[in-house]
């Protein structure tokens, strides 16, 4: 079932922890995960019906109780952050408060430093209005579109 599900129909029971976490990675943002968990709960359930070895140790545990839920406002910081770090090149000081007792609005990237997309892929370009070098003249850097869970443009 893992197998195939993933296309890779060499591999079979017992299950590899690799496989079992990419299964389980493979839905995070796609399902719920309560779903999710039990899809593992039920591939489990085959691996005994079959008296075949659960294979799932720490790293599948890790990947079922990481994700971050972006209900939550702080998870949802870190989330984009993270995201607008990583593909625009970014530091964390460029997009980030570094004042955490007297935060600047005027220092910190928001929706409003995004100007409209400028090709058909949808990738636009955000203003970072204080930096290191620049100051509060600020610099802007292209953010290209991510087709997955990672686009910064989808997360901010």
């Amino acid at each position: 079932m893992v197998a195939i599900d993933l296309g890779l129909s060499r591999l079979h029971l017992p299950a590899s922890e690799t496989l079992l976490c990419a299964f389980a990675a493979r839905h995070i943002g796609k399902l719920a995960g309560d779903t999710i968990q039990n899809h593992m709960a039920a591939l489990k359930a085959w691996h005994i019906y079959n008296n075949s070895t659960w294979k799932g140790g720490p790293r599948l545990h890790y990947v079922l109780t990481s994700f971050l839920h972006l209900s939550d406002p702080f998870n949802a910081c870190c989330f984009t952050a993270t995201c607008l770090a990583m593909w625009a090149q970014c530091l964390l000081g460029e997009i980030l408060s570094t004042w955490e007792k007297s935060f600047q609005a005027s220092k910190v990237v928001c929706q409003q430093h995004l100007l409209p997309t400028f090709n058909k892929n949808g990738s636009r370009i955000c203003h970072l209005p204080f930096t290191k070098v620049a100051k509060s003249k600020g610099e802007d850097v292209c953010i290209c579109r991510q087709r997955d869970q990672s686009d910064p443009i989808a997360a901010i």
